[in-house]
Parts: C-alpha cells; structure tokens; sequence
C-alpha cells in the first residue's frame, strides 16, 4: 500500500478535526506554564518556583488516591448497555466523597511529615486535598465528554478552567506580589470554580441519586487495581523532583521544573493526540478488521519516528528557548530539556501501545510494570543524580519512561495480537 493510500484511510476512519479542537484545548491548558513562565521567572527566585513545584508533585501523587481512579470505570461503563448509567456515575461521586474523608484523617495524622517533605507549610498541606477533591470533579466530567466523542464540550472546560488560572494568577502575583502563595492560590481557586460547576452538571445531567453497592463494587474493582498502576507512573514522573529536593536542594528543583516546562512541548502533542486515539482505536477494535489493524500497526510506527525527531529537535533549540523565555536567572534549565523531551516522546508511544491493555480490561499485569517500572526509578533517579546532578535525574527520567514503553508494549502485544512484525513492508 503506497504512503499516499495509508495517509488517505487513516484521514478516512479517524477524524483529524476531533484531533484538532483536542490539540487547541490542550494547547490552551499546557500554555498556562508557557504563558506563566516569563512572569514566574522574573517574580520568583528558583527557591519560590520549587515551593509550587512541590506543590503540584503533591497533588498529582494525592491524585491518584481521591476517587481510587473510579473516573477510569466511567469512561469504560460508558459503552456497557446492561448498566444505568447516571446511577453507576452517582456511585462513583459516592466513593470520591468518601476516599477524600478517609485521606482527610490521613493528612491530619502526619501532617508534620509531609509538610517537611514537601517545604510546604501546613496550612498549604490541605490545599492538596481540596484540590485534588474538586480536580477529580472536572475529570469525571472530561471523562464523559471524551467518550461521547464531544471535543468542543471538553474543550470549553479545559479551557475555561485554564483561563481562570491564568487570570487568578495575574492577579495574585503581579498585581498582589503575592509570591508563590499567589500562585497555589490561583491553582486552588481555580480548580473549586469548575469544579463546583462540573459537580453541578453532573448531578443535573449525569446522575441518579441511589445507592446501589454493586456499581460501587464494580467501580472500585477497575479502579483499585489502577492505583498501583497510577501511582507508579506518577512516580516515575514526580520521583526526579524529590530527588533533586533532598539531594540538592529546593533551589535546583525550581531550575530542573522550569526546563521541564519547556520539554513538555513533546507532552503537548502527545496528550492532544492520545485523547483522540484512545476513543477512536477502543471503537476500531471491537469491529476485528484485520485490514484496519495492519494500518493501525502502520501508522504507530510512523507516529513513533514523528515524536522521536520531534523532541529531539526541541531538544537541541532548547537553550535558545530558554534564554528567551525564563531569563537569566533560569539559564542552567537548558541542560535538561533535551533527555526530558526525549521521555515524554517515550511517554507518547507508551499511550499508543496502552489502549490494547485498557480494551482487554487485563490491568493487572499492567499495574505490576508500571508499579515496578515506579519503584526501579526511585534508586536509578538517586544513581544518576548522584554522578551527573540535574542531568542525571533527566537522564532517569526518559531511561525510566522508556522501560515502561516497551515493558507495556510487550504486554499490550500478548493481550491482543495485532500484525506489529509487518512494518512496512
């Protein structure tokens, strides 16, 4: 089949303007660190960006507790005909209000051992939980957008939650001098604002009040397995951060998270993508066309040489970038965009090869890799920091990426069989 023809089915079986709005709202919500970044660098010393930083490494790693990942059942159950759906959406906020209540006495508990982890006050401390409570209100939303195939809805919620963000922190850092306090609060309000409004939709729209402890159970057996499985791939993201924390200092997370930033261009364009793939293959899937899957297979391979060159070039234009954005105080970051680049274009076609996985519903093997992929980083990140410092928890990063992509493609090959040896031939 010539280039031209595969181009031509592709365009043909997957909507390239459902991408497109995906990529837009997606811009618009990564922007917000682009946006932010000239403004943080020069209103905070390194020391004050790493307080923030630490501030969202808390929250992604509370993230994947609040709602024991229950969201994940929602976007499957979707598709199953023999349940009610707005009743298994009521149950899953059920488990949210409840998971959060528990994690609440859990804060309360070692409060002073996370707050000497983190550099964060205690007060800021439950900053994370409230957060992350309504943050999981908006996914829930996202959720049945994307798998109703709705881009501009999923849209005009990313965004307006990324405006308000920005605008908030506008106000609090530099018309306020607030400082980095300005910035968590920008965060923190922003997420209570949409989410109390997703909150609201959902119960008008998307739910039945009743109790029904089956949804629940059957919610909570896809989403515990998850959590291990989330947890290890926050952990392989978040790990290199804490290591520079404790190892080096709050000075050198603020530069590494600022030339994290700027590699999270490639993340940009994987994410946009990813989100319309995902529906698109679980549909493509459950028709078994041997001749769709020979297409599939051939255009992951050229999507997988696309984002490799693409975060290569990021990373080589990297010191340019930074010298025009971040400013004079930031200008080591540039030394660790490139192998950051480079992991999340791994992370990227990890996500191309993931669904097979999720279509299956086998995640319990897949949690054992990514969990293990999680813990594995921990003493590599500790290594490679320790011989080569802030380029060396980088280097980690995309090794630690890159095993779980071929760990998880392996895997993904097992589970559902697709023509992977017939390249291009």
């Amino acid at each position: 089949m010539s280039r031209f023809l595969l181009l031509k089915k592709i365009n043909q079986i997957f909507s390239l303007s459902t991408v497109g709005i995906y990529t837009i709202s997606s811009l618009i919500n990564v922007a917000i660190p682009f946006v932010l970044l000239p403004i943080l660098t020069r209103y905070f010393s390194p020391e004050e960006y790493g307080l923030v930083t630490m501030f969202t490494l808390m929250s992604s790693i509370m993230g994947a507790f609040i709602g024991f990942s229950v969201h994940g059942a929602i976007g499957r159950e979707f598709f199953n005909q023999e349940i009610e759906f707005k009743e298994f959406v009521f149950n899953c906020l059920v488990i949210l209000f409840c998971s959060t209540f528990f994690l609440g006495g859990i804060f309360l508990v070692f409060i002073n051992k996370l707050s000497n982890i983190s550099s964060l006050p205690k007060g800021w401390i439950f900053a994370v939980l409230i957060t992350c409570f309504f943050q999981f209100l908006v996914l829930v939303l996202l959720t049945i957008y994307q798998v109703q195939l709705k881009a501009k809805e999923y849209a005009f919620i990313q965004v307006s939650q990324s405006l308000t963000n920005i605008c908030l922190t506008g106000l609090f850092v530099v018309f306020f001098l607030m400082g980095w306090q300005g910035r968590i609060g920008a965060i923190v309000i922003s997420s209570i604002i949409v989410g109390c409004f997703s909150l609201m939709f959902l119960i008008q729209k998307w739910c039945v009040v009743k109790i029904n402890f089956g949804y629940i159970k059957r919610a909570l057996n896809f989403g515990l397995p998850l959590i291990p499985h989330t947890l290890g791939a926050i952990i392989i993201v978040v790990v290199d951060r804490f290591v520079i924390h404790q190892e080096l200092g709050i000075f050198e997370v603020g530069i590494y998270t600022a030339g994290l930033q700027i590699a999270k261009i490639v993340g940009l364009v994987t994410d946009s993508f990813n989100k319309a793939y995902g529906p698109w293959l679980f549909d493509k899937l459950d028709k078994h066309d041997e001749e769709k899957n020979i297409i599939i297979v051939r255009f992951t391979y050229v999507y997988f040489l696309a984002i490799i060159v693409f975060s290569i070039i990021v990373g080589v234009l990297a010191s340019y970038i930074v010298n025009f954005i971040l400013g004079e105080k930031f200008t080591y970051s540039a030394m660790v965009v490139f192998w950051i680049a480079l992991g999340e274009a791994f992370n990227g076609m990890y996500f191309m090869v993931v669904g097979y996985v999720f279509y299956m519903r086998k995640t319990i093997y897949l949690t054992f890799i990514t969990f293990l992929t999680g813990i594995v980083s921990i003493p590599l990140t500790y290594a490679f920091v320790h011989y080569n410092g802030l380029i060396g928890a980088a280097q980690a990063y995309a090794i630690s990426l890159f095993i779980s992509f071929i760990l998880t493609w392996r895997y993904a090959s097992k589970v559902y069989p697709m023509p992977w040896n017939i390249g291009f031939r």
